[in-house]
């Protein structure tokens, strides 16, 4: 299993000073903790997860110019792009290369679903990289048993073939639940 972390909620503490020395410490972060990837929402603006209409939103395409400046390796990318603000010829649906599938009991339909119309489209199934959107929440210090329970729902995922996983690291400001994730979930779940 392959880790990404998703970057949608940038209220954090300090406000507009902090904001890009703290996604700078965040991503710098991710990378040395062994995420493979770093996606940021691409919002107009916020909904009920990400604080509300109200809520700061951070432009997708500009905040990967940034973060691209302060990683090496990790992949970047935009999820959720949507066409009715973005030209509709960059968003090639088509010949996508992975999907995004919201956890739960019927992702085997919904791939058995992806796999019927990749053949009828001639597309190579394998191909497309099998993604669920999730929170990583390790706890106050890296508590056992959260670090356990999310070990547990990870194996889950990657048993209905869910081969990426876009995380919300709660606390990510913080910097040291990406360290947690590092240490202590990204080695453990690397062969699931």
């Amino acid at each position: 299993m392959r880790f990404a972390m998703h970057i949608a909620i940038t209220n954090w503490a300090g406000g507009a000073l902090r904001l890009g020395p703290t996604l700078a410490q965040a991503v710098e972060a991710a990378e040395a903790a062994g995420f493979d990837a770093i996606s940021v929402a691409d919002h107009v603006w916020g909904s009920q997860y990400t604080g509300g209409v109200e809520a700061s939103q951070i432009e997708a395409y500009t905040t990967l110019g940034f973060i691209a400046a302060h990683t090496r390796r990790v992949r970047l990318l935009a999820l959720a792009t949507a066409v009715p603000y973005r030209h509709p010829g960059l968003l090639v649906a088509k010949y996508a290369d992975a999907c995004n599938i919201r956890p739960g009991p019927e992702i085997p339909r919904q791939f058995d679903l992806l796999k019927r119309l990749c053949d009828e489209a001639g597309r190579d199934y394998g191909a497309i990289e099998k993604t669920a959107p999730f929170f990583f929440d390790v706890g106050d210090n890296g508590d056992p048993s959260k670090i356990a329970e999310l070990l547990g729902k990870l194996r889950w995922l990657a048993g209905m073939g869910i081969e990426t996983v876009f995380g919300w690291v709660v606390g990510v400001d913080q910097i040291a639940p990406i360290e947690i994730m590092g240490r202590e979930v990204i080695p453990a779940a690397a062969e699931l």
